[in-house]
């Protein structure tokens, strides 16, 4: 996997200057997706303020994936655990978590616990975990 898409951005952008271009995603959920026609955004391109736009979007999806690539390289289960913790991955059930830092629940289960018992990471309902901060 090289990028997860979540509600609001893009994917495939890369095609966008070529002529093929094989990607494609698979929906871990029920979800919707925008098809933009090509041409559409190339005449967009032209004008000053949606080039911003775009660019800036594009810049941010970088940084996301730079620092999910260095969140992924972390292999101890727990520094990973509350590394993604930090980065405000934890949205959503443990579960979906679990799966955007590519390691099982019961793995993601234990490694917050373990953060919950250093007090690094509060619980304070099951099910619910949040950032300690010091």
């Amino acid at each position: 996997m090289i990028h997860r898409a979540t509600p609001g951005t893009w994917f495939a952008e890369a095609s966008l200057f070529s002529e093929t271009y094989h990607c494609d995603a698979v929906a871990q959920q029920n979800g919707s997706v925008l098809i933009i026609d090509k041409t559409a955004v190339l005449k967009g391109l032209q004008e000053h303020d949606f080039a911003k736009g775009y660019c800036k979007i594009l810049s941010v999806q970088v940084q996301l994936t730079r620092q999910m690539r260095e969140i992924l390289a972390i292999r101890s289960a727990k520094d990973r655990v509350y590394a993604g913790v930090v980065a405000g991955l934890l949205v959503g059930t443990v579960i979906d978590f679990a799966a955007t830092v590519s390691l099982t629940h019961e793995a993601t289960y234990r490694a917050l616990r373990e953060l919950v018992a250093e007090g690094k990471v509060l619980n304070p309902q099951r099910g619910i975990y949040q950032l300690h901060h010091l």
